[in-house]
């Protein structure tokens, strides 16, 4: 095979908790790219109105707990977004509570030249090819997943989700709570 593989990268943009620091604070990807990243914000603005209209409850409970300050493009459901470049990820579950990760990918040219890159929620037994266009949306910090081949060509995977780790350890989450529990029980 005389083709050769393009070097796979991964960025993280937006905010996570630093929990042996007890803060918040961004990665260092967003601020070497904060130019660049408004070229996202159509995309993840188009990801999340999927979600809101595919799994509206989930939307809404997810959408309800983010600070604004957190927001990606500030109207996404996401604090956080981790753009792959023909990376494959190996067996792993997400930490910091993510409740709803939501995937697609976006090639270079069209049609699309790559192959590779599967990816499957391993306990379920499901796996799922996501094309340009596509939208992935699942709850990987319960769910082994992982990419069953490897890339071949140039892909890139846009990962969006919120780090509910923020949310408990920002100064509104006492205020949250405490109005999730009065819609829960109204009088007491």
């Amino acid at each position: 095979n005389e083709h050769e593989n393009p070097k796979a990268a991964e960025l993280n943009v937006g905010w996570f908790f630093h929990g042996r620091a007890g803060y918040i604070c961004e990665f260092n990807d967003t601020k070497h790219n904060r130019s660049h990243l408004p070229y996202i914000y159509p995309l993840l603005d188009h990801m999340t109105d999927w979600f809101a209209k595919t799994l509206p409850r989930q939307f809404w409970e997810q959408n309800r707990a983010i600070p604004k300050e957190f927001r990606q493009g500030g109207t996404s459901a996401y604090s956080t977004v981790t753009l792959l470049k023909s990376a494959p990820a190996a067996v792993h579950v997400d930490g910091n509570g993510i409740p709803y990760a939501c995937l697609t990918s976006v090639a270079p040219e069209r049609p699309h030249k790559y192959t590779g890159g599967t990816f499957c929620l391993v306990e379920r037994g499901l796996s799922f090819s996501v094309q340009p266009g596509d939208l992935l949306i699942a709850s990987t910090h319960k769910n082994h997943h992982c990419n069953l081949t490897a890339v071949t060509g140039t892909k890139y995977s846009v990962i969006a989700y919120f780090k509910y780790q923020i949310r408990k350890n920002h100064p509104t989450s006492n205020i949250l709570a405490n109005w999730c529990a009065e819609q829960l029980n109204p009088g007491s």
